[in-house]
């Protein structure tokens, strides 16, 4: 408990220098936010009008304040681009990421685990150097690259896959699926390199 209750404090202080780092580098990003939010046709009096609203006529500490306070209440503000509340549009993509990453996950195991505990069952032999360096090789592939090369492969290539877009398994289970897999493939190529070396 003590110890759980020690890393718990170590993360407030971590979390506050994150928060002032990202609250910083957006406020580094050139332009206006109220002018590229009005487009080019607004006036002068509609950009101080929508700074106001927005708060950035005040200082920066009281800006950051009143950003981590609206922040921890569960305001995460209005979308831009879209013009609704944030916080609903994370959870929702945030759904869709939990079911590729859980699924994944669990495929990952089921492969993983058995090889990585042949591995340690034979250990030093033919089979556990094999088991070992697949492992290694898997996990070395960047994510990013894996799944650019599947859908090059499955989706482009072969036309077996779709290649951009989400279908919800509730909406339509078997075009859900499609669209799951080869995201899954690539977490679980990835995953599976790095838990056959933590089994083993």
């Amino acid at each position: 408990i003590r110890f759980i209750f020690h890393r718990l404090l170590m993360a407030i202080p971590t979390l506050l220098i994150v928060a002032i780092t990202v609250f910083a580098l957006i406020r580094f990003i050139p332009g206006d936010p109220a002018a590229l939010m009005l487009g080019d046709m607004a006036t002068p009096d509609q950009i101080a009008e929508m700074r106001t609203e927005l708060g950035l006529d005040t200082s920066l500490p009281q800006q950051f304040f009143v950003w981590a306070g609206n922040v921890l209440s569960g305001d995460f503000g209005q979308s831009i681009v879209n013009k609704e509340p944030v916080l609903p549009l994370v959870v929702s993509r945030f759904m869709v990421s939990a079911e590729i990453v859980v699924v994944a996950v669990i495929l990952a195991s089921l492969i993983a685990v058995p090889a990585g505990v042949i591995a340690a069952w034979r250990q030093n032999s033919a089979t556990d150097l094999v088991l070992i360096g697949t492992a290694t090789v898997l996990l070395s592939i960047p994510t990013f690259w894996l799944g650019l090369l599947l859908l090059l492969f499955f989706g482009l290539k072969l036309g077996w896959l779709p290649v951009l877009g989400y279908v919800s398994l509730s909406d339509n289970f078997v075009s859900g699926l499609l669209y799951l897999i080869l995201p899954i493939m690539t977490l679980v190529i990835h995953e599976a390199g790095v838990l056959i070396r933590m089994a083993r």
